[in-house]
């Protein structure tokens, strides 16, 4: 019975696992970024945490795995603790992409409703066609991580009446035509890029 147990539990526990990752992941995409912002650096210790919870299990296991082939008695391997750390390695991922993807919305859902006398300043300098600027941001999108790095910054700022948006773009180290943008209203955002655009409207910058 208690084999059993056992060997059903573990699938359990997996299926247990991946539910909390996708309660979880919805709850990023939906939190306020406020919020999401307040907790995003105590969620990158949670891998810490439960790491050396797993280090002490295995000192744990193997101290006790001696003893039990000695006495031909069973010595359950820490397979939960073991599977909470590799999991928990994915929460800042998942939380970090809920917030990319809440955070890029909001700067969309901005852009989509400035009106056509908003102005565009690109490093302290007004520019005459903001409309381009304003439609060329809107293409930005989540995209696969690089090796590359930013290697040069460039201050946006999009004034709609007595509204602004700022924005931080980051010229990619590989292409570039590749521009990071950084959301620093949020301490988590002006760090992360939210996306990144292609275009060669900033290649004078």
């Amino acid at each position: 019975m208690q084999i059993s147990r056992r060997l059903y539990s573990k699938p359990a526990f997996v299926v247990f696992v991946l539910i909390f990752l996708g309660c979880f992941l919805f709850l990023a995409c939906n939190m306020s970024l406020n919020a999401l912002d307040a907790i995003a650096y105590p969620i990158d210790l949670i891998p810490f945490i439960t790491g050396t919870v797993v280090v002490v299990n295995m000192v744990k296991y193997t101290k006790k795995q001696r003893f039990a082939k000695k006495n031909h008695k069973y010595n359950p391997f820490p397979f939960r603790s073991f599977l909470c750390f590799i999991s928990s390695i994915f929460i800042p991922i998942v939380f970090g992409y809920g917030m990319k993807s809440t955070a890029c919305e909001k700067v969309k859902s901005f852009l989509n409703e400035v009106y056509s006398d908003a102005q565009v300043y690109i490093n302290g300098q007004k520019i005459k066609d903001p409309n381009q600027i304003i439609d060329e941001i809107k293409t930005v999108a989540l995209l696969p991580v690089s090796a590359s790095h930013t290697i040069k910054k460039i201050h946006i700022d999009i004034k709609n009446h007595d509204e602004t948006l700022r924005l931080v773009l980051g010229r990619d180290s590989r292409n570039i035509q590749e521009y990071w943008i950084f959301y620093p209203k949020y301490r988590y955002t002006s760090k992360n890029e939210i996306g990144r655009i292609i275009t060669n409207l900033f290649d004078e910058y």
